[in-house]
């Protein structure tokens, strides 16, 4: 099973204030009438029906759809974090703990509404969130795509009772196709596709849906005729790995407990610029926001790297990988500020900076 929330950012605001509801809403950079340099986090659907998507830069999403017509908010990611864990501790409630079994557990009670018949027992459900708004669960417990239909359904029934939230969800044989069902009838959605569905499902649907496939490799294989993937799976040999996807085959396990790879901070400048001390002093509070989300998780590093966007929009990295795990804000200083010193004798202005941390450790 995939669960994915609903325009998550924009839901929630909408949710905390009512005047939004139903409005065209975009979530992300301060837009500065236009001449913005950030991008759209997240857009409701109201947003979406003007072209406006996540990812896209917050001028053109300004360009697209303007204040007063669209509204435009900050992102807010200490009240969706914890929205997040609250919504996440439901689903892990419903598929572990919630669902009657005989005799019903009073935490049960919970569900009655949902008239949810199958069987879970506590501690089979294996759990692994992908990011702050979507997971996989390996439901295999319920038996049946009807019983897991059913939990689906109970699911849906205690976020929009609880958080007052819709999500999509998708069940299918394997993660692959669990996730894109999740998306097959968005919003407030709910597909399932079984085992001896799955090839059928994929077949006429555009080669984009299929994850791997990025607009680059969409474009090369439009050049050439291959626009579904149905089309997709004529197109390779049958040996190749994307030709198993495109007929639904997935082995990925749910792994319950998501080890962390890496984590960081960037920021656009409002001006390209090659100011040395503008550039220095936003590396550095970058280094700070870096070191306090470590602290926080309990982490340590061993691996810092340096991103930079220039005007042209090309990006370099560099890195350095320390002898030992740290999280001294004196040692990430340093080694930042010497991956950051051979980007001056650049000459091209520089838009984005962003600092990152990686082979990590907990303490």
């Amino acid at each position: 099973l995939h669960i994915d929330m609903d325009a998550f950012f924009a839901s929630i605001e909408e949710r905390e204030n009512p005047k939004l509801r139903g409005k065209p809403l975009v979530i992300g950079a301060d837009p500065k009438g236009g001449r913005g340099r950030g991008v759209v986090s997240t857009a409701s659907y109201a947003a979406r029906k003007f072209g406006i998507h996540s990812a896209l830069p917050i001028s053109r999403a300004w360009k697209l759809c303007p204040a007063p017509h669209c509204a435009y908010l900050p992102v807010d990611m200490k009240l969706y974090r914890i929205v997040s864990e609250r919504i996440m501790e439901i689903v892990r409630e419903v598929a572990e703990c919630a669902l009657p079994l005989t005799p019903p557990r009073k935490r049960g009670e919970l569900l009655d509404s949902s008239n949810f018949q199958g069987e879970v027992r506590r501690g089979f459900i294996s759990m692994e969130q992908v990011s702050i708004d979507e997971a996989y669960l390996d439901i295999s417990p319920c038996g049946s795509y009807e019983n897991a239909g059913e939990l689906a359904q109970a699911m849906k029934h205690e976020i929009e009772t609880r958080e007052r939230l819709s999500c999509s969800i998708g069940i299918g044989p394997n993660k692959l196709i669990a996730k894109i069902a999740s998306d097959f009838k968005k919003p407030d959605g709910l597909t399932v596709v079984r085992a001896k569905e799955a090839a059928d499902f994929l077949a006429p649907m555009p080669i984009r849906a299929l994850p791997g496939i990025g607009p680059k490799m969409e474009k090369i294989l439009l050049g050439k005729g291959v626009s579904t993937i149905a089309d997709l799976r004529l197109s390779l040999p049958r040996s190749a790995e994307l030709s198993d996807r495109a007929w639904g085959i997935d082995n990925a396990p749910v792994v319950s407990q998501h080890e962390m790879k890496s984590l960081g901070h960037e920021t656009t400048f409002d001006r390209d610029t090659r100011d040395q001390a503008i550039l220095t002093k936003t590396a550095l509070a970058l280094c700070d926001a870096v070191l306090k989300e470590a602290r926080s998780a309990g982490i340590t590093f061993r691996t810092i790297t340096l991103r930079a966007r220039f005007d042209n929009f090309e990006t370099h990295t560099s890195s350095h990988t320390l002898s030992a795990h740290t999280n001294s804000d004196i040692i990430m200083a340093q080694e930042v500020l010497k991956l950051l010193f051979p980007y001056f004798k650049n000459k091209r202005l520089i838009r984005l900076i962003g600092v990152r941390v990686s082979n990590l450790k907990e303490v």
